[in-house]
């Protein structure tokens, strides 16, 4: 039993990594797809792709969360991971107007990341909420409750 639940944390810390990067291959494909789409002034194939994207993405969503939260367990190697890399993403696409180095504001990365990567900043925020999930039912399953 221990070494099933070892191998679900594992899948999941891989599982990271496999939706950010198929949540950042959708975005460069929308993209693509709306440069084509303006060009060839042709937007009902951009709209449908658009929306086959998204429920993809939200079938990835649901599958990490199944994983993560009633799969894996509740423990450290979860959840610490989890809302490092989701609040990293986060503090990057928020607050990086905060930091009071004028270098900072000068890079163009900062707005195109901003502008460019929806899903792939919306992905890491439900990282992060599901950091704080396991977080919160671990210290609710100690408890007794």
């Amino acid at each position: 039993m221990q070494h099933k639940d070892r191998l679900y944390k594992v899948i999941s810390l891989l599982a990271i990594i496999a939706v950010l990067a198929i949540a950042w291959g959708i975005d460069q494909f929308l993209i693509d797809q709306t440069k084509l789409a303006s060009a060839t002034f042709n937007y009902f194939q951009l709209y449908g792709l658009s929306a086959a994207c998204a429920l993809i993405l939200i079938a990835l969503w649901f599958g990490l969360g199944w994983l993560v939260l009633f799969k894996s367990g509740y423990s450290r190697l979860i959840w610490i991971p989890f809302l490092i890399v989701g609040s990293f993403w986060v503090l990057v696409k928020y607050l990086w107007l905060l930091i009071p180095w004028p270098p900072l504001h000068r890079m163009g990365w900062a707005l195109d990341f901003e502008y460019s990567t929806p899903s792939l900043i919306s992905t890491t925020m439900f990282i992060a909420v599901l950091g704080l999930l396991n977080l919160a039912l671990r210290s609710r399953s100690r408890l007794g409750e």
